[in-house]
C-alpha cells in the first residue's frame, strides 16, 4: 500500500506500507496544519496557508485530482 500526498496536483511525498490497516481505529489522528514532534511538549503550528483540501475514500489518479482542482 502506498499513501501519496499531492500538492497543487503534483506528487509531493509517498510512503509505502506492507499492509493497510483493517480498521480506521488503527490509524493515527489526521493532523492538518500541525505536526507532533516527540521531542516537543506540544503541537507546533506550521506556517502556511491552505486554500483547498480534499480527502477521498478511494484512490484517485493524478489526472482525476487535477481535473477536480479549484471547483
Amino acid at each position: 500500500t502506498v499513501m501519496r500526498i499531492l500538492r497543487d496536483g503534483y506528487l509531493d511525498a509517498a510512503v509505502e506500507s506492507e499492509s493497510a490497516p483493517e480498521d480506521a481505529a488503527d490509524l493515527p489522528p489526521l493532523m492538518i496544519g500541525t505536526y507532533l514532534d516527540k521531542d516537543l511538549p506540544s503541537k507546533e503550528l506550521l506556517q502556511m496557508s491552505l486554500a483547498e483540501l480534499r480527502i477521498w475514500n478511494k484512490a484517485r489518479t493524478q489526472t482525476e485530482i487535477m481535473q477536480d482542482m479549484h471547483k
